[in-house]
């Protein structure tokens, strides 16, 4: 007799399997003898998450475990986000013991930790300007190519099982992630980085027409996946940017042409919408949905439970208990943690905020990643996590590390990026 795994392996298992152990054995590889190598890997297949764990998962798990047993790892984390870090993650673990669903308790808590070990670990590693300006320019990349499938996939005639990946219904655009409010938010911190790359080039070599063109598209993707809480996050992200820019010495052109390129993009936007008829559907997604009703009677339905048990009803529990997912990462939090656990993650949120603030102030650079676009980034994503479940996202996260990093490398940080080579930070 099989076992029960193996007698039910279909076709696409084993593709799945003949694919992905090479590329587990390929990653373990390279996370030993060429890590910068596999850490751009791991940020090439940041834009693929349709399972979870995804590919990006295996490829820095396997770096954070070589990374720990090779080399003197020192994570840059300020005391002020780390102790309400670390109590959040004991709350998660001490709240499974009210779990209904112990499996789905685990599963989603093994994420949830995952995804602090990930944050904690790239504080590190984003020590080196080399790491940080490579993984941001394959970021980039990733973004623009997983915002060119979004037209694609909407309105030019392609399979339908191809079709049925890439958008939510055939109606909005969801890349390569299981849902639109997901994807973009994803693709926001690139939008908003290109724009101030726009005003002064520090991280890219590409001409201001590439550039230029690479934010139209991403700007695109993000309008028609047509999530309410990413366009939000996106407009807090951009006028976070104008401001900061107009308030600084000097700063003033730099912020009219921000506003410049905006305005030049709403009207493209609105064009290429009007073209392909898609302004009614665009009108629609602005109001509210005949849905939304019940999502915050669940919430509230949520917060009066919080108070139930002290430590919540345990991780991921929200989908089981409730009639509908908390949708919001702070009401997760209260139900699942207890109202420590949302204290917690606020002051998580808020410390990382100071920390962006204070970077904004000291300086304009973080290894060639503006100051003023990391608080942009930051404060959009975490304004999202009021309407949408954010604790998840690896892009939240990669974006607080690099945040955390350069509050704690002070005015180190600000250099060009052809500073020191790979090995003289992980010595």
């Amino acid at each position: 007799m099989l076992p029960r795994e193996l007698d039910t392996l279909t076709p696409k298992k084993l593709i799945a399997f003949s694919v992905g152990l090479p590329l587990i054995v390929w990653a373990g590889w390279l996370s030993v003898a060429r890590p910068l190598a596999a850490f751009s890997l791991g940020f090439a297949l940041l834009g693929i998450v349709l399972v979870e764990p995804a590919p990006v998962d295996v490829v820095f798990g396997l770096l954070i475990a070589s990374t720990y047993v090779l080399r003197n790892v020192r994570p840059l984390v300020p005391s002020f986000v780390a102790l309400p870090l670390a109590g959040y993650a004991l709350l998660t673990l001490t709240s499974m013991l009210n779990a209904t669903s112990l499996s789905r308790a685990i599963q989603f808590e093994a994420i949830t930790l995952y995804m602090i070990i990930l944050a904690v670990w790239l504080s590190w590693a984003f020590k080196n300007p080399v790491w940080v300006t490579t993984a941001m320019r394959v970021y980039l990349i990733v973004a623009v190519f997983s915002a060119i499938l979004a037209p694609v996939a909407l309105y030019l005639p392609i399979p339908g099982s191809l079709k049925s990946i890439l958008t939510f219904g055939g109606l909005r655009a969801k890349g390569l992630f299981k849902d639109p409010n997901v994807y973009s938010p994803f693709l926001v911190p690139a939008a908003i980085i290109l724009l101030e790359e726009l005003t002064g080039r520090k991280l890219l070599t590409w001409r201001r027409s590439v550039i230029a063109g690479a934010l139209a598209l991403v700007s695109l993707a993000i309008a028609v996946a047509y999530s309410r809480a990413g366009w939000l996050n996106l407009v807090l992200g951009v006028a976070t940017l104008i401001v900061v820019q107009a308030a600084r010495s000097g700063g003033l052109r730099k912020a009219a042409k921000s506003a410049a390129m905006i305005v030049a993009g709403l009207a493209i936007g609105f064009a290429f919408l009007s073209a392909t008829g898609s302004l009614t559907f665009l009108h629609q997604r602005s109001t509210l949905q005949s849905y939304d009703q019940q999502r915050f009677a669940n919430q509230d339905n949520a917060i009066n439970d919080a108070t139930r048990h002290v430590f919540g009803f345990g991780p991921g529990q929200s989908e089981v208990l409730l009639p509908l997912s908390a949708h919001e990462t702070y009401v997760r939090a209260a139900f699942e943690e207890g109202l420590l656990g949302v204290a917690t993650i606020l002051m998580m949120f808020v410390g990382t905020l100071m920390c962006a603030l204070v970077l904004v102030r000291r300086q304009r650079y973080v290894h060639g990643i503006g100051t003023a676009s990391l608080l942009g980034i930051w404060l959009g994503q975490t304004v999202n996590g009021f309407f949408v479940d954010t604790i998840h996202w690896r892009h939240l996260w990669i974006f607080a590390a690099l945040i955390w990093c350069g509050y704690g490398l002070g005015g180190n940080s600000e250099q060009s990026t052809a500073t020191p080579r790979i090995h003289s930070v992980h010595r």
